[in-house]
């Protein structure tokens, strides 16, 4: 199945934030353990974050 998505879809900003996150913590350890879901929708972001 293939699926194209524009990205300035809800889930590619989603995927580009908790990517950053991520991130991050990899800049401030050296192997962090961290989840992270990005939700967006209706007017609002939230963001889950597990360490």
């Amino acid at each position: 199945m293939f699926e194209k998505v524009n990205p300035s879809h809800p889930d590619k900003l989603a995927d580009r934030i908790a990517g950053a996150l991520v991130d991050m913590a990899y800049n401030k350890a050296l192997a962090p353990r961290i989840a992270v879901e990005v939700l967006i929708g209706h007017g609002f972001c939230n963001i889950i974050c597990e360490t």
